[in-house]
């Protein structure tokens, strides 16, 4: 759990990318894997190291609020990953989402994640999602282009696999060469016949 504490928000917040598509587990699974109470646990260490450095000061009226604001947001929070929530802190209490984190209040904190952060997440997953897309998109269209089928060479694809032509495209020369299919996007090669 070394990896997982407030000393490394600076690593998270440094590519939102890697802590959206870090392997780590998710709050829930905290306690499957730990006990019932690490969930709360690792939230209460998480939200008191924000109170710890910001300028509040008052520590019994904090620590009161922790605990009740701890014990509600950890079911909320139970879907996300470790890192996502580190991600979340790390931005708060470097003043992303405003100059609330001059004066600590724990519901300031839930209303932030819950009308700011889920939305910025969506836009990055999202984001990160059409980028992975688009590489896929752009790898298979460099694949094609690097197998794609000349006009000399006719290949005749049936439901049974390819069968070779006898003619080239323009009808003049005899097919020389392998020619790759694509077919579903897998790359087949079809061996010379002869």
């Amino acid at each position: 759990m070394r990896n997982y504490s407030p000393a490394n928000w600076g690593v998270v917040a440094q590519s939102a990318r890697r802590a959206y598509l870090w392997v780590c587990p998710t709050v829930g699974a905290l306690a499957p894997l730990f006990g019932p109470r690490c969930p709360v646990m690792w939230l209460d260490e998480q939200v008191t190291h924000l109170f710890l450095t910001s300028q509040s000061r008052d520590a019994s009226a904090a620590a009161a609020q922790i605990e009740t604001f701890v014990s509600s947001f950890v079911g909320t929070v139970a879907e996300f990953k470790l890192t996502e929530v580190m991600l979340f802190l790390a931005r708060y209490k470097a003043g992303v989402y405003g100059r609330s984190f001059a004066a600590f209040d724990v519901r300031n904190v839930g209303q932030t994640f819950h009308h700011e952060f889920v939305q910025q997440r969506r836009q990055e997953l999202q984001a990160i999602e059409a980028e992975a897309t688009a590489g896929r998109d752009g790898e298979e269209r460099r694949l094609r282009a690097a197998h794609a089928v000349s006009r000399e060479a006719i290949c005749v694809c049936s439901a049974t696999g390819a069968v070779w032509g006898s003619r080239c495209g323009s009808g003049r020369q005899r097919c020389r060469r392998a020619v790759c299919v694509v077919w579903r996007s897998c790359l087949a090669r079809v061996p010379r016949p002869w």
